[in-house]
């Protein structure tokens, strides 16, 4: 079963952080999976054709306004049950490369020094294994109270939930 979860976290008046997990998967379908407009003819791969896809993505085909996401905090409800997110490194400094891929920055963590997520609204503890750091002069799908943010990090796992 692929989970996939996203998280938004305010930090200051102008960053966010977008944290994204799934477990590792084939890339059987990095072919057509794209926000493209169109990749082959008429063939248009947006988010609602991707739950006709896959029974596992069938959010994507019912969802409603995903992007762009605009966090109202009058609307923001106080979880008193939330538990504060924790991360695991094992006590040791965390490490990894770095790449400027032209679309954004990634830091690929060492295997060897593994750092673990999890608390928040994760049932589960998640493995970290790269870290993408997006820029822009404004990111028009994110903002907080209308206020778009200068910056975004996106942290996407894609591995095994740990249990």
């Amino acid at each position: 079963m692929e989970i996939v979860w996203e998280v938004l976290f305010l930090l200051q008046a102008n960053f966010i952080v977008c944290i994204s997990a799934q477990q590792n998967s084939p890339k059987i379908h990095e072919g057509w999976w794209a926000y493209k407009e169109v990749v082959q003819g008429s063939f248009v791969p947006v988010p609602s054709f991707w739950g006709l896809v896959n029974s596992a993505w069938n959010l994507c085909s019912v969802g409603k306004r995903q992007s762009p996401v605009n966090i109202e905090t009058s609307h923001m409800i106080f979880d008193p049950f939330l538990t504060p997110l924790r991360l695991n490194t094992g006590g040791r400094k965390v490490s990894g490369t770095m790449y400027n891929t032209g679309r954004h920055v990634s830091l690929r963590l060492d295997k060897e020094h593994l750092v673990n997520i999890s608390g928040g609204p994760m049932t589960y503890s998640h493995r970290l294994e790269e870290i993408r750091c997006h820029a822009g002069k404004v990111l028009k799908n994110y903002s907080c109270d209308w206020w778009p943010f200068k910056n975004k990090t996106k942290k996407q796992n894609k591995t095994k939930v740990l249990q």
